[in-house]
């Protein structure tokens, strides 16, 4: 047995009110840019189970969770270097490593703010 070579995580970010409609949850999520090690949590024996490193981030902002914008951030390996790239509609454009850690540790881009209500 062994752990999958990807995990996907989705945070829910949606609440249901008592007309059970769709509330999103207006706060910044940080993350980290870091290896995630789930060793612990697997039962599994193999060589470093559960190592993985976050290649690829999806954020959006908008005033509900049913209307709103979706930008997205990838990581691309190329000859040994790791560059980060936003992908927002038609325009992809690279992002520093300085820039990447500001949107991480804040869980917002600056772009596309999140709407608090």
């Amino acid at each position: 047995e062994q752990t999958g070579k990807f995990l996907i995580i989705n945070l829910k970010r949606t609440v249901y009110d008592e007309k059970n409609q769709a509330i999103r949850i207006a706060d910044a999520t940080p993350f980290y840019l870091a290896h995630l090690n789930l060793h612990s949590y697997f039962r599994i024996k193999a060589a470093n189970p559960g190592n993985y490193e976050l290649v690829g981030v999806v954020m959006h902002a908008g005033s509900s969770a049913n209307s709103g914008h979706y930008t997205a951030y990838s990581k691309r390996f190329n000859r040994g270097k790791e560059s980060w790239y936003r992908f927002n509609d038609s325009s992809v454009t690279l992002v520093t490593d300085q820039e990447m850690t500001t949107i991480a540790l804040s869980g917002t881009d600056g772009h596309f703010l999140p709407t608090t209500f």
